[in-house]
């Protein structure tokens, strides 16, 4: 029973991560990521985030417009892209 509780106290002290839903690759290398974290800034919007090949990283959040994904960056930026541009993730 003590092998239990330690068990799962150590289980449930695991902070949540984020799952991947989808993702880009950018002509300059990097990607943008896709999230199914809830955005803290845009109610209704998902997290997302892009890297460069210098190993800079930007938040942003997403929604899925019908036949686009919507950006709105921590920068101020916006942008949109066809939905045809991002691979799905399987799940593991």
């Amino acid at each position: 029973m003590k092998k239990l509780v330690i068990l799962l106290s150590a289980l449930l002290a695991v902070p949540a991560v984020a799952d991947t839903k989808a993702y880009r690759s950018l002509k300059q290398g990097g990607e943008i990521v896709l999230t199914d974290e809830a955005c803290e800034r845009h109610e209704n919007m998902q997290r997302a985030y892009w890297y460069n090949n210098e190993g800079d990283t930007y938040d942003g959040c997403w929604r899925d417009d019908d036949r686009t994904i919507y950006f709105k960056w921590s920068n101020q930026g916006e942008s949109r892209y066809p939905k045809t541009k991002f691979k799905v993730v399987d799940r593991w």
